[in-house]
């Protein structure tokens, strides 16, 4: 027996991979959500900059100061009535609001500046238009009574 022939070049050994290297975490585009102190008057805002995370701690609004403000502009139909109500309310929430974390002031200050104005204004107004009305029919009536007299 002969001995068996010794096997044919292997072809070259062909380079393995580097290895892989550990998997990083997703490169953010934004920053970490930092928070945002936004302070107007007595309103704190508290935002963060990732867009699902927008926090608002607010303040209850002053009810007497909405109140007023309705009066004030139901004065408007009972020309005048109620407008002195409104601004007396509006004054009471303004006092309320200096010792309270409460909005609102806007209203009641409008309130008072309206609740003033119409107190004066409208009633005039409504004078000046009845004093027209009068008039008018005064006119009438004497033109009647002219009419029948001659």
């Amino acid at each position: 027996m002969t001995a068996p022939e010794p096997p044919a070049a292997l072809p070259p050994a062909v380079p393995s991979p580097p290895p892989a290297a550990p998997a990083q975490p997703p490169v953010q585009s934004t920053p970490p959500a930092q928070e945002v102190a936004l302070t107007t008057g007595r309103l704190t805002e508290v935002a963060r900059t990732s867009s699902d995370a927008f926090r608002r701690t607010t303040a209850k609004h002053n009810v007497l100061a909405i109140v007023a403000l309705l009066t004030v502009a139901l004065s408007v139909l009972t020309f005048g009535i109620l407008a002195p109500i409104g601004a007396i309310l509006g004054h009471i929430a303004l006092r309320q609001l200096k010792g309270r974390e409460q909005t609102g002031r806007g209203m009641a200050r409008a309130a008072v500046i309206l609740g003033w104005t119409f107190t004066f204004f409208l009633p005039c107004l409504t004078l000046f238009l009845g004093m027209g009305t009068i008039l008018a029919l005064i006119k009438t009536a004497a033109e009647l009574i002219g009419l029948f007299a001659g």
